[in-house]
């Protein structure tokens, strides 16, 4: 089966984990609750990671810095101690998951269209919080430019919230301009999930000073950190094997990508594709027919494209699909663009 669709990465590092398990197993610490914001070590193991791997500009401090059990985790504690029902601007189509956080708390969202040709819609100015995913943007693929970061920027600069969602970043090449810079009124959310194993449930949030605490007694309410796979995040981080993973990892996923749109803009030139040119996963394409019906071809011929139209708040572009290289291979793209033009041809034939 060619697995266009995956969300999940391609490899795992199972041996260098299990390694890393054996060397904490014996750490009393490691077996004791979490503690309001997460263990103090892995703390301070993400504060060095968000130089080191993330290249994030100053330094983070590991007071600002939550541990938690995943990204959504990290969103639905920022939703959660956001009371009162605030308006939240949010991408559409965007990461769903990671709106329906704030969905769950009871926020107005406000949609702003993001397109595979890298054009952002300002936010509406009705908003309190603003939640993107500005670094190779799920569905599209596509990293945000320099004017639209600015306004990101310039917003928080006002007072509004800011959640920089940013799971991608450590398999990027060169790493986008964050949003987040020291003393921003921006909330970083990084996660493990793309870079090493979504399994490890390891995340974290860099929020600001007026937002850390209540993050970490919200977080003291659930347990919902575990102690021990925040340990060997920390071990993996300390003992400097995911900086040289992800640099690894990020430079396959760039030429899978390569590949693929290669393969796009020979066989069907005339489809529009995003250009995520920094790496990661994902590349969109804007089909011509509906894309649950070219999906539904494909998988007859063992191929799995994603249609998009569940990532839209409103008004979705049903001819949108998202490409994922996770679990493609370089070899796989000829094949698996072929089997996208046949499908083309079949539901371009039905319509007729």
């Amino acid at each position: 089966m060619l697995d266009g669709a995956s969300g999940s990465p391609g490899h795992i590092p199972y041996e260098q984990i299990r390694e890393a398990f054996e060397s904490i197993s014996r750490r009393a610490e490691c077996y004791g609750y979490p503690g309001a914001g997460g263990p103090w070590d892995a703390r301070v193991a993400y504060s060095e990671y968000a130089s080191s791997v993330l290249r994030l500009p100053g330094r983070v401090k590991p007071e600002n810095i939550i541990a938690t059990a995943g990204a959504q985790h990290a969103l639905h504690l920022i939703a959660r101690v956001l009371r009162g029902g605030v308006k939240v601007a949010v991408e559409s189509p965007g990461f769903i998951e990671g709106i329906m956080a704030f969905q769950a708390e009871d926020h107005k969202l406000l949609p702003f269209h993001v397109s595979i040709d890298g054009r952002v819609e300002h936010p509406s100015s009705k908003a309190n919080v603003v939640y993107s995913v500005p670094s190779h943007h799920n569905p599209t693929g596509i990293t945000y430019p320099a004017e639209a970061r600015q306004t990101l920027k310039s917003l928080a600069a006002t007072g509004l919230l800011i959640v920089e969602d940013d799971p991608y970043r450590p398999l990027l090449s060169p790493p986008p301009e964050p949003v987040w810079e020291p003393g921003s009124n921006v909330a970083y959310v990084s996660t493990l999930s793309k870079a090493v194993a979504p399994g490890l449930r390891a995340a974290f949030t860099i929020s600001p000073d007026w937002l850390v605490e209540q993050l970490a007694l919200a977080s003291q309410h659930d347990f919902a950190v575990s102690t021990l796979t925040a340990c060997v995040a920390a071990r993996l981080i300390d003992e400097g094997f995911i900086e040289a993973y992800t640099s690894e990892m990020g430079e396959k996923y760039r030429q899978r990508l390569k590949a693929l749109a290669e393969e796009l803009d020979s066989r069907l030139p005339e489809i529009p594709r995003s250009d995520p040119q920094n790496g990661g996963f994902y590349l969109s394409v804007l089909l011509p027919c509906n894309a649950r019906m070219v999906a539904g071809e494909m998988l007859k011929m063992n191929a799995i494209i994603l249609p998009a139209e569940g990532f839209y708040i409103a008004d979705p572009q049903k001819g949108l699909a998202r490409i994922s290289v996770a679990k493609l291979r370089v070899g796989d793209m000829v094949r698996y663009v072929e089997a996208l033009r046949l499908s083309l041809e079949r539901c371009r034939g039905n319509r007729r």
